[in-house]
């Protein structure tokens, strides 16, 4: 934020709490990614229903200006619910195909020899180190 703006304004909004059901990385993704929003955690670490957003001058009215900010994300949080849920409906396995059939590099192969690889770094970082458990070093999504 900080190239971003020359004279920051911060303004502190809300979303609805039913979007707290999402996973962390959506809603942040969502905010940060996207909007430039900041998320709002407790003491704990946990998301709250609530954002700062930063503008570039000063507003007149922030209560407009949140308002505007809250819509905005609201929009984008909906989105972000719609892809997530569309997501999950297909199980990881199920993309299997999918990647043997996609390039990674041409010199490097799929992106199923890709997995391949990372799972077998993985389980060489398991032997070296004992951390994780072999076993979701080595699962594969069959």
């Amino acid at each position: 934020m900080t190239g971003l703006v020359e004279d920051p304004s911060a303004v502190v909004g809300y979303f609805h709490k039913d979007f707290l059901q999402l996973p962390p990385e959506v809603l942040v993704s969502e905010m940060r990614g996207h909007q430039k929003y900041f998320a709002v955690e407790n003491e704990k670490g946990e998301l709250l229903p609530a954002f700062v957003a930063v503008s570039n001058t000063k507003v007149r009215d922030p209560a407009v200006s949140r308002r505007g900010y809250e819509r905005v994300l609201r929009a984008r949080l909906s989105d972000g619910k719609f892809f997530f849920d569309e997501d999950v409906k297909v199980p990881l396995a199920a993309r299997n195909e999918r990647l043997a059939r996609t390039v990674f590099v041409k010199e490097l192969g799929s992106q199923w020899q890709r997995v391949e690889r990372i799972r077998e770094l993985a389980l060489f970082l398991h032997g070296q180190t004992g951390q994780a458990s072999r076993r979701s070093c080595d699962r594969r999504p069959s």
